[in-house]
């Protein structure tokens, strides 16, 4: 949704919007000091959960706290329904690219964002004109394309990516390393949503 947001600027240019959707990734994951990449996902992913889940319960309010006007509402809300469905497949992706990138694999991580890149633009005029779907088809193209994307994050990151790890086990909630991720993104947070503000 965040990237819906930028790329129809105009519409949503709510005060809030920079704060709601300031990219988690300013958290700096360190993959050389915590190398096991599954609490990341799991964390990015529930994170962004709560945010689907919270936006769908409430979206209009939702949609105009980050300033959707009321011209754009319906077209807002065709659009937003399946991105918030889709809000754990988009961090989750996020994630796994940075896990590429952080071991010196950009390219791999430029093949799964292209691959999904490319299928959007394939699927939207599909979506969007020969299945008469109109902002529900650009959305449905964007969470198809994003759910590629993910599956190629996952290939990737077990096949080509050994120096991390994708293991259940090592799921654990450590005080230190929330910690440490929350001392580098907050601050992050907190100015970006000072500019949003002013």
């Amino acid at each position: 949704l965040y990237r819906a947001c930028r790329h129809h600027h105009r519409q949503y240019s709510g005060p809030f919007s920079r704060i709601v959707f300031t990219p988690v990734g300013a958290l700096a994951f360190n993959f050389d000091l915590f190398p096991n990449v599954f609490p990341y996902l799991m964390g990015r992913s529930a994170s962004a959960t709560l945010l689907g889940l919270f936006g769908m319960l409430f979206l209009r309010p939702f949609l105009g706290l980050i300033g959707a006007t009321e011209t754009m509402m319906p077209h807002a809300v065709a659009y937003a329904r399946y991105i918030l469905a889709t809000a754990p497949i988009f961090a989750a992706s996020f994630v796994l690219n940075v896990a590429m990138k952080s071991q010196g694999r950009a390219t791999l991580s430029m093949l799964g964002l292209m691959a999904g890149n490319l299928l959007n633009v394939v699927l939207d005029p599909i979506c969007i004109f020969a299945l008469d779907m109109g902002t529900s088809g650009a959305a449905l193209a964007t969470a198809v394309s994003q759910w590629v994307s993910f599956a190629l994050g996952i290939w990737f990151n077990v096949k080509c990516n050994k120096e991390l790890t994708l293991s259940l086990k090592s799921c654990k909630l450590d005080k230190e390393t929330v910690g440490r991720i929350y001392a580098v993104g907050v601050p992050s947070i907190v100015m970006a949503s000072i500019g949003s503000v002013m």
